[in-house]
């Protein structure tokens, strides 16, 4: 069945969100079927993924992951048993754990975003999407980056 919007959806600020929610909500669906696909669920992979764009400290990656505490500890036991990271020792702060990707991650990683990419190519043309993906990404990495300011100066 195909979802249509109405031209007011579209236009007004409201709609316009509502819109992005129901697309994103479409997209994230094909994201966790091909994570599974991979052998990963969907959390998992978001673990990976940002340990892999950044070197991360297990008290950092809560915020970035915008998950609890807890939850992300468990995602790492979790992780860290499959052999896909690695706790490291942080120079200089004897107290923080930093997280590594294993070889073994780096290839589960790589296997699952082809996994996401085939699934993607059925829904999106590369030419006609990587402006607009591109520009939400740098609005949702400056808006994170914001509010971890901001929660760090609490």
């Amino acid at each position: 069945m195909k979802t249509t919007s109405t031209p007011a959806a579209k236009t007004s600020p409201s709609g316009v969100k509502r819109e992005a929610a129901r697309v994103l909500a479409r997209l994230t669906r094909s994201v966790e079927k091909a994570c599974v696909d991979s052998g990963l669920t969907l959390p998992q992979y978001r673990l990976l993924l940002f340990i892999s764009l950044q070197p991360q400290l297990m008290s950092d990656l809560a915020s970035r992951a915008q998950v609890s505490k807890p939850a992300i500890t468990d995602g790492v036991d979790g992780l860290e048993k499959l052999g896909l990271l690695k706790r490291i020792a942080v120079e200089g702060d004897r107290r923080a754990t930093g997280l590594q990707l294993t070889p073994k991650g780096a290839r589960t990683l790589e296997k699952a975003e082809d996994s996401i990419l085939a699934r993607l190519d059925d829904y999106l043309d590369e030419k006609d999407v990587a402006k607009a993906i591109a520009s939400i990404g740098k609005v949702l990495d400056s808006r994170l980056e914001e509010k971890l300011r901001q929660g760090s100066k609490k």
